[in-house]
C-alpha cells in the first residue's frame, strides 16, 4: 500500500449528483472498520460491504484506499471536535477544552480509531502528518486559552507554555492509551490545578 494521499477530500468525478446518505454510509463503514480492525481490515471491498454498496460506488468517490482513509479520518476528527461553551473565565475555557479532548477520546469513534492507527504511523508518514495536522488545531486553541489565563493571572507566568501543553496532553493520552485509568472531570481539574 502506498502512503496515504495528501488530499483532504474525496476525488471530484463528473456525472450525476451523489447520494449524501451513500457518502455518509461509506465514511461510517470506513471508520468502523478502522477502529475495529485497524489498517489490516481496511480494504475497499470491506468498506463497500459494510456500507451495503458496490466497489464501483466507492471508487466513484475515492480513487483508492489511501484517499478514502485520509477523508474518513479527517471527517471523523472534525465531527468529534466539539466547540466549548462560551465562558468569560480563561481558566474555565482551558478546563472545557481539556474536557472536550477527554470526551473525544472516550465518547466518540476517535479514541478507538486513534488507538488502531498509532502502530501504523511509522509505516505511513502521510498518515502521521495528517494526525499531527489535526492535533495541532486542538493544541493551538488550548494554547491560546492557556495564554489568556496566564495573562489574567490565573496561571503561573514562570513556566514554558509549550512544555506545559506537552505535559498535560501527554498525561491525558498516556492514561487513555497505556494505563487505562479513569479519565474524568476530577482528573482534568487536577491537571489544570498544576498550572496555577
Amino acid at each position: 500500500m502506498k502512503a496515504p494521499s495528501e488530499r483532504a477530500g474525496a476525488d471530484v468525478r463528473p456525472g450525476r449528483p451523489r447520494n449524501r446518505l451513500t457518502d455518509r454510509g461509506i465514511l461510517d463503514a470506513a471508520v468502523d472498520l478502522l477502529r475495529k480492525g485497524g489498517l489490516d481490515a481496511f480494504t475497499i471491498e470491506a468498506v463497500a460491504a459494510g456500507a451495503g454498496v458496490s466497489r464501483p460506488t466507492v471508487y466513484r468517490r475515492y480513487s483508492d484506499r489511501d484517499a478514502l482513509l485520509h477523508h474518513a479520518v479527517s471527517e471523523a476528527f472534525e465531527a468529534a471536535m466539539q466547540e466549548p461553551e462560551v465562558t468569560d473565565a480563561p481558566r474555565g475555557r482551558v478546563l472545557q477544552l481539556l474536557m472536550n479532548t477527554v470526551h473525544m477520546l472516550t465518547s466518540t469513534p476517535i479514541g478507538p480509531l486513534f488507538r488502531a492507527l498509532i502502530p501504523h504511523l511509522p509505516e505511513y508518514p502521510a498518515l502521521g502528518r495528517l494526525a499531527n495536522e489535526l492535533g495541532q488545531r486542538r493544541r493551538l486553541r488550548l494554547r491560546e486559552a492557556m495564554l489568556a489565563a496566564r495573562d489574567a493571572g490565573e496561571f503561573s507566568d514562570q513556566r514554558d507554555l509549550d512544555m506545559l501543553l506537552d505535559g498535560i496532553l501527554g498525561a491525558i493520552y498516556f492514561r487513555y492509551l497505556i494505563t487505562g485509568r479513569a479519565l474524568d472531570a476530577r482528573y482534568v481539574e487536577r491537571l489544570v490545578e498544576t498550572l496555577a
